[in-house]
């Protein structure tokens, strides 16, 4: 008896509502994003899951050119790149580069999560890596699929989890 483990070709994601102070500003969204530490959320889930920083799943590595994107990197942020999207330091610096030094001024912002155990706790895990990190908090709201989708729709809230998944492998 064998077991063969596939990985699927999909991401869970935050999306944020940049037509929403302050997230309408780039070093804000690239600041909370460079902060996230996504080795934490695959051991979180538990099931094999890899971390990734790009929007391609590793399980597509041959659809990325990895030596671009870290050549982009090192030279658009001046630090060395690493594959886990995991810079506290740039995304503390790229806070005070747009007037938050320290979180200080900054707004409590909500995250929207489906509620599933798994949504709960990749958000908890965000709410705790964002206050940790930079100093900002993170009201979390869980509601039923139906209703999240809806809200989603009708009145966006400033940040949410989703996933993204490739249909076939091209």
């Amino acid at each position: 008896f064998s077991v063969n483990r596939y990985l699927l070709l999909r991401n869970s994601f935050v999306g944020f509502n940049h037509k929403r102070k302050p997230l309408d500003n780039k070093l804000v969204r690239q600041a909370m994003s460079f902060a996230i530490d996504r080795e934490l959320f695959a051991q979180i889930r538990s099931k094999g899951d890899q971390a990734n920083s790009t929007w391609i799943p590793p399980s597509l590595s041959s659809y990325v050119d990895r030596e671009q994107i870290a050549n982009n990197f090192e030279r658009n942020y001046k630090t060395e790149f690493r594959t886990d999207g995991f810079y506290p330091e740039l995304a503390r610096k790229l806070l005070a580069q747009a007037g938050f030094a320290d979180g200080k001024g900054f707004p409590e912002l909500e995250l929207a999560v489906p509620s599933r155990e798994d949504s709960k706790l990749q958000a908890e895990a965000l709410q705790a890596i964002w206050k940790r990190e930079l100093s900002i908090n993170i009201k979390i709201t869980t509601m039923e699929w139906k209703v999240f989708l809806a809200r989603l729709r009708q009145d966006p809230p400033d940040l949410f989890r989703s996933n993204w998944g490739a249909d076939y492998p091209d």
